[in-house]
């Protein structure tokens, strides 16, 4: 319909005046207390947290997604480990992009073998960068965890979460989608 139209104008270059590009707007880049504004949503946070809180535009209140609980779980030499990525975070950074901004925070991951005392050993440098455009309201998530040079990992499984998604409170959600086409999976 409409948006339809609207897509095939901007496409040819003939979009009305009146809308314009769709525009990101950057109001405080401070890591710790960051507010970043589009057409689709609000985002405020403290990228050092770990905690990216996703509103719908002009709404107040709780967010409509809390972008946090983050884990990373593997087994070094040995022994297990399930860790909160929040807690190994040590910078964070609102970089630039062509179609918007990336909001990064990452830090080393470290881990004691089975039969190891003393302090933890570094062992990988994990980063989420969550990449957000002006002219869509996906938000892309890219995980790195790279291990350190001589590091092995095993069973290694990162997680990505959003907190706070249960319904009451001012918050309902009809329905969830997770995936596209054929393996999207409602719930």
């Amino acid at each position: 319909g409409a948006i339809d139209l609207l897509l095939s104008l901007a496409a040819a270059g003939r979009a009305p005046r009146s809308l314009g590009p769709a525009r990101i707007t950057v109001e405080d880049e401070t890591p710790r207390s960051f507010r970043i504004a589009t057409p689709h949503h609000r985002f405020e946070g403290n990228l050092l947290r770990g905690e990216i809180r996703q509103f719908l535009p002009g709404e107040d209140g709780p967010p409509a997604l809390l972008h946090s609980g983050n884990l990373v779980e593997f087994t070094w030499r040995g022994r297990k480990h399930c860790l909160d990525v929040e807690d190994a975070i040590t910078t964070a950074a609102i970089e630039p992009t062509d179609h918007g901004v990336r909001l990064v925070h990452e830090g080393m991951v470290a881990g004691q073998g089975r039969f190891s005392r003393g302090a933890a050993t570094d062992l990988a440098r994990l980063r989420y960068a969550y990449e957000i455009r002006a002219d869509s309201p996906a938000v892309t998530l890219t995980v790195t965890l790279a291990p350190l040079p001589g590091v092995t990992l095993d069973r290694v499984r990162v997680t990505t979460a959003c907190d706070g998604m249960s319904a009451g409170e001012g918050v309902d959600y009809g329905t969830l989608v997770f995936g596209e086409g054929e393996a999207a999976r409602r719930v």
